[in-house]
């Protein structure tokens, strides 16, 4: 009850000391003879009227204008975090094509025995020291990236974006995503439009070599006891399933429809469904709401489709580009703090800022357990298939 009356106390005695503000700028404005030669060029009616209007818009200001700042600065190194998490996506990119010429057996890296280290270099990028630095082309190239119509994942629906950079697993060839549109994970629009940029192609299409191999080794190590063999066991080529796989949230919506019209039988089912989409919107409102806030503080005016059929989309698009655009023009801010970094010695910040720690070591200790246990097997595996103890398969 006692923090309910300090608050009541406190609530009205701010809103004296406002109304006094507002008769003490009153005050001023009548009184000050600096002010006196501007108002003598309008009528004395008007005059009282603009003093008793901005007096008010004054406190309210003064009022209201540290939100404000907070909030304007707030929304600033909100699109420059995005953007020097974005620039990261540059890294990861090469990182991808690393890993693709190592399954392939093309190249070996300091300190890289396991597959599943490169997911551990995904969330880390920034302590890869082989990987080489960025470059001003290739900031260019995202930038370009970002701003044209191949970049779909700027918005406020976090579906949008994906952080499965490194899971080679999981992404689908080239040739199978262009031949059935599905694929377990797309490989990613960033990563095609490098390919096209710099060249030579994706390297997704290299054969995994080592994949099958160390998973052999694994289980021949993972063994309790394994009879004599007359001669090592042959390692296991790769084998790839080619078959489509349905792919990630955007993709199944399409699946789901092409399915429905080839076997449902109820003819309103698909009336239906789009009754229900229209109403739901799948969570749409927060995403609006946030894009209308972006689109509000835009001096400039916007063109927006006359043949949109529904105005919810064309505002999720529009504030989409001027995200976009936000983004791009934070992006050269923060290869320069990332440049500034490298030239001074220090290691560039991480990406991932929200939930990744700088001294952080590079990997959990049960992880780094189960690699270690993982490592043995392998050795272990070799050693029982009459192969050295060592990682060079």
């Amino acid at each position: 009850m006692s923090s309910e009356n300090d608050y009541h106390r406190r609530k009205a005695a701010e809103e004296q000391r406002l109304a006094q503000l507002v008769r003490d700028t009153e005050h001023e404005l009548r009184t000050n003879p600096d002010y006196q030669p501007y108002f003598a060029g309008y009528d004395p009616a008007s005059v009282e009227g603009f003093i008793r209007a901005y007096a008010q818009r004054k406190v309210h200001y003064l009022q209201s204008g540290p939100t404000m700042v907070r909030w304007t600065t707030h929304q600033a190194s909100e699109f420059r975090e995005e953007a020097y998490e974005r620039l990261w996506e540059i890294q990861q990119k090469k990182l991808f094509d690393l890993q693709c010429q190592w399954r392939a057996g093309r190249l070996r890296l300091p300190g890289v025995d396991l597959c599943e280290q490169f997911h551990d270099f995904g969330e880390h990028p920034e302590r890869c020291a082989w990987l080489p630095p960025i470059t001003p082309d290739e900031v260019a190239a995202y930038r370009d990236y970002l701003l044209s119509d191949e970049c779909v994942d700027v918005g406020y629906d976090h579906r949008l974006r994906s952080y499965e950079w490194q899971n080679y697993e999981n992404t689908c060839f080239e040739g199978l995503k262009e031949a059935t549109g599905y694929g377990r994970q797309p490989y990613h629009p960033w990563y095609r439009y490098y390919d096209a940029r710099f060249g030579p192609g994706p390297q997704l299409g290299l054969p995994d070599v080592r994949g099958p191999r160390q998973e052999f080794y694994l289980n021949l190590g993972d063994k309790e006891e394994t009879p004599a063999a007359e001669g090592p066991a042959p390692r296991p080529d790769p084998v790839y399933d080619r078959r489509p796989h349905y792919g990630p949230y955007a993709e199944l919506e399409d699946a789901y429809t092409a399915f429905m019209e080839r076997f449902e039988t109820i003819p309103e089912l698909m009336e239906k469904r789009r009754a229900f989409e229209n109403v739901t919107h799948y969570g749409v409102d927060d995403e609006l709401i946030m894009a209308m806030d972006l689109l509000t503080q835009v001096p400039e005016l916007l063109p927006v489709p006359e043949d949109a059929p529904e105005w919810r989309p064309v505002i999720l698009q529009l504030a989409a580009q001027v995200r976009k655009q936000l983004l791009a023009e934070a992006l050269p801010l923060v290869y320069d703090d990332y440049r500034l970094r490298l030239d001074m010695g220090l290691r560039p910040a991480p990406p991932y800022r929200s939930y990744r720690d700088d001294d952080d070591d590079d990997i959990s200790p049960r992880r780094k357990e189960w690699q270690d246990k993982d490592r043995e097997k392998i050795l272990r595996g070799r050693e029982r298939n009459g192969e050295p103890r060592d990682f060079n398969y």
